[in-house]
């Protein structure tokens, strides 16, 4: 299926990259597993020129673990306990 880039206004390529808002690291997996990083949610489609090096990625397509969280909560997912490093703790 041909997806057109996110940065569509802008771009007009076809997507060909997904992008993690919330960053697949080891220690990201590791802590809420692949199957919640790869969830629909988290996911969104650009092209190899505007996903490189994130030169072109929406700011609101890069989350940190609050942006994460409040976006698995609205899809009703569950969700482990914070990470130690999580700031906000209004969970």
């Amino acid at each position: 299926m041909n997806r057109p880039c996110e940065n569509f206004k802008d771009c007009g390529n076809v997507a060909t990259d997904k992008h993690h808002c919330f960053s697949q690291t080891k220690v990201n997996v590791r802590h809420y597993g692949r199957k919640l990083i790869d969830s629909e949610f988290n996911i969104r489609y650009y092209c190899n020129q505007c996903h490189g090096s994130h030169r072109n990625v929406k700011k609101e397509h890069l989350w940190n673990e609050d942006g994460f969280r409040k976006a698995a909560r609205f899809f009703d997912f569950d969700l482990p306990e914070p990470m130690k490093s999580y700031k906000r703790g209004d969970d």
